[in-house]
């Protein structure tokens, strides 16, 4: 995860704001470095809570579909690729 951000991120500063929309445990979130503001989503609370404490940061429980989502420019994650679910995704964070 940090590979991949450091590839393709490295631009990414403190003016911007970092969703990671599906973020499990938090490993693709902490791959963002502490200085840049960024949050996760997840729907598992047991996720969440790992999330939080392995990230120190804020984690919204609930479904990225339908949750409130604070505003961000970026999206770094690596969602899960059932079926529908990605385009589903991409729909709901182009509303944004």
């Amino acid at each position: 995860a940090r590979e991949l951000w450091e590839a393709h991120f490295s631009d990414i500063g403190l003016a911007d704001s970092v969703l990671e929309p599906t973020c499990g445990d938090g490993r693709m979130l902490q791959a963002i470095p502490e200085c840049i503001p960024a949050i996760g989503v997840e729907l598992d609370p047991s996720l969440a809570e790992q999330a939080r404490v392995r990230t120190g940061r804020l984690v919204i429980e609930g479904d990225i579909l339908s949750v409130d989502l604070p505003r961000f420019n970026v999206v770094f994650g690596n969602p899960p690729f059932r079926s529908g679910f990605v385009e589903k995704l991409l729909e709901r964070i182009h509303e944004k």
